[in-house]
C-alpha cells in the first residue's frame, strides 16, 4: 500500500459516482465510500447469487476452487458449483424467464466471428473442406492441454425459443466491446456453441434445485491447482 501510494497517490477516503442510467438521464451520487457505494448504487446482494460451472474432467454435483485464486486478504474462496452443460443452460433459461440477465463465462475466442457478425458457432468454419482433418479433441480434452478455458465474461439478455421445444435453439449475448462490434453490441450463440464452449454461469440461488442448492450449503470443495484452466477468466 505504502509503495502504490507513493507512485499512485493515496486512495480518497470518499468518491463522487456518475453515470447515464438507461434513459440517458445524469445520475450524480456524492460522498461514497466503497461499502456505501455498494448498499445505494448496486441493487443486488452478491450472497443471492451462486457460481455454477461445467467441467467435464471433475464429477458432476460437486463444489470445486482454484489454489490461491482471489484478491481479498482473509475473503471468501471461490467456489463453483460443477454441474451438467444441460443444467446450466436450464438455469439460464430460468433466470431469463424471470426477466433477470445472467452473467457467464465462456471460451469466445473458439468458433467464433466477432467483429462484424457476432456469432458463435460451431458451424461457422468448415476445417475439413479446408484441411481435409477434423479436429477431435472433446471437452475435457481440450481443458487438460489448455486448448480450451474462460477466456471473457458477458450476459445473457435473450434466447430464441423454437415450438415447443424446452432447450433453447440460440442465445441473444450482450457483450461489453461497444456498439461497433457485432449487431450493435450483440451477439447470437447457438445450442451447440453452448455446450462446448461454456464454462460458467452465474444465477440467483433460489432458482436451484433442492439437491443443487443442499450440494452448494454444504459440499466440500476439491482445490484445482493454481494453473487451472478454470481459473483463467479470474487470474
Amino acid at each position: 500500500h505504502r509503495i502504490l501510494s507513493i507512485h499512485l497517490g493515496t486512495p480518497p477516503t470518499t468518491f463522487d459516482f456518475e453515470a447515464h442510467d438507461k434513459d440517458e438521464k445524469h445520475v450524480r451520487v456524492p460522498h461514497l465510500t466503497p461499502r456505501k457505494f455498494v448498499t445505494s448504487v448496486v441493487p443486488i446482494d452478491v450472497n443471492d447469487y451462486v457460481s455454477l460451472v461445467n467441467d467435464p474432467r471433475n464429477a458432476l454435483d460437486s463444489i470445486l476452487t482454484i489454489d490461491r485464486l482471489g484478491n481479498v486478504v482473509e475473503g471468501n474462496s471461490i467456489r463453483y458449483l460443477n454441474v451438467g452443460a444441460s443444467d446450466l443452460w436450464k438455469y439460464a433459461k430460468t433466470q431469463l424467464d424471470a426477466d433477470v440477465p445472467v452473467w457467464f463465462g465462456c471460451d469466445c475466442d473458439a468458433d467464433s466471428e466477432l467483429d462484424k457478425y457476432g456469432l458463435y458457432s460451431t458451424d461457422l468454419y468448415d476445417l475439413d473442406a479446408v484441411f481435409g482433418t477434423t479436429l477431435t479433441l472433446d471437452k475435457p480434452d481440450r481443458m487438460r492441454f489448455h486448448n480450451g478455458s474462460m477466456t471473457h465474461a458477458m450476459v445473457f439478455v435473450g434466447y430464441n425459443a423454437v415450438d415447443d421445444i424446452e432447450r433453447p435453439a440460440a442465445w441473444k449475448v450482450e457483450n461489453s466491446w461497444g456498439v461497433g462490434r457485432g449487431a450493435k453490441g450483440f451477439d447470437v450463440m447457438t445450442a451447440d456453441w453452448f455446450d462446448e464452449h461454456m464454462y460458467q454461469v452465474v444465477v440467483l440461488k433460489k432458482f436451484l434445485s433442492p439437491k443443487h442448492l443442499a450440494m452448494w450449503d454444504t459440499g466440500t470443495p476439491t482445490v484445482l491447482p493454481v494453473w487451472d484452466p478454470m481459473g483463467n477468466c479470474l487470474h
